[in-house]
């Protein structure tokens, strides 16, 4: 599956994702982690490619990436 956040263009918005997503999802290799500037260069969109195990974890991945102030939104 596919996880994108959306959220303000800091210098770490990747790495936070990242750490967030590993802990959920034990091995995701930087290969699956892609990123991609707005237009105007405000947002940041980040996504990753992971196998979830159940929806349990799932909802616990989705629900740490909302949590975070610097994500505006998780897809």
């Amino acid at each position: 599956m596919h996880i994108r956040c959306i959220g303000k263009n800091t210098d770490s918005l990747r790495d936070q994702v990242l750490a967030i997503v590993r802990r959920h999802v034990s091995a995701v290799p930087e290969k699956a982690v892609s990123q991609r500037l707005s237009n105007g260069g405000k947002y940041l969109s980040v996504t990753i490619t992971v196998m979830v195990e159940n929806q349990s974890q799932y909802e616990s991945l989705f629900r740490d990436l909302r949590k975070n102030p610097d994500i505006v939104s998780v897809l």
